[in-house]
């Protein structure tokens, strides 16, 4: 639910030519994440014809790791984080 309630804020911020990068945790929820990402937002990123970067974590920090590693070389160049965890 509280995913679907954010649905509506989140299709008035992304537009078209937009890049993201999502982090999914793929055991939270009891692996509902990942069911979230194919049922939700890959339809609706792809509608709004935005590029998404998936990245499925493997660990705990490992999302925190990945983006200080990004922001440390001077390669955080989305416009947007989006994490499903």
């Amino acid at each position: 639910k509280q995913f679907i309630a954010k649905y509506h804020t989140s299709k008035s911020y992304l537009r078209r030519g937009k890049r993201v990068l999502v982090l999914l945790n793929p055991v939270a929820g009891s692996g509902a994440a990942s069911f979230i990402y194919e049922k939700y937002l890959s339809p609706l990123l792809r509608e709004l014809q935005v590029d998404a970067d998936v990245v499925t974590t493997s660990g705990p920090n490992y999302a925190r790791d990945y983006v200080c590693d990004l922001t440390r070389e001077g390669k955080l160049t989305y416009d947007g984080l989006i994490v499903i965890s």
